[in-house]
């Protein structure tokens, strides 16, 4: 090969480079940018996602408050049974003691109606029922003064 012809071969190898060459910086060019677009698009996405993902625990923690109030105004269903069936013996008992205690409304009834009787008795017996009593009972009193006065006696004389 010439000298002339080495020249032509590098230029034309020189031209085919900087073409090359050109064309290869400017698909970096657009690499590059495509790469920023999509960093940019993570970046979004990552700060959407946080932003959601967020949301979503700040949701759970709202969620678990009102469980925990939840659990901490209401019954467990055990406890809920124990306190029923502690219930339904002190009734049990009540009932018991007032059926003991409180007979039924014919005797009640009759309770009035012996009320009313006494009532009318000591109404009818005011006075002349009283002075009797006295007379009776001084007249036993006197009986028995005088038999314990003859046994003090007899028993000095030792009869």
């Amino acid at each position: 090969m010439t000298q002339e012809e080495q020249d032509f071969l590098c230029k034309y190898v020189n031209a085919r480079y900087d073409g090359f060459s050109e064309r290869v910086d400017l698909h970096f060019i657009e690499l590059e940018k495509r790469m920023v677009l999509i960093a940019e698009a993570h970046q979004r996405a990552l700060e959407l996602s946080t932003r959601i993902n967020d949301d979503r625990l700040r949701g759970m923690n709202e969620w678990r408050g009102t469980v925990e109030d939840i659990l901490a105004t209401t019954v467990r269903r055990e406890e809920f049974i124990l306190h029923a069936e502690n219930q339904r013996r002190e009734l049990d008992v009540f009932l018991k003691f007032k059926e003991e205690r409180v007979s039924v409304p014919a005797d009640i009834d009759n309770l009035k109606k012996d009320v009313r009787n006494l009532n009318t008795f000591k109404d009818k017996s005011d006075g002349f029922a009283s002075q009797k009593n006295l007379v009776t009972v001084t007249v036993i009193s006197a009986i028995g003064l005088f038999t314990g006065i003859i046994g003090v006696i007899l028993r000095l004389l030792g009869l």
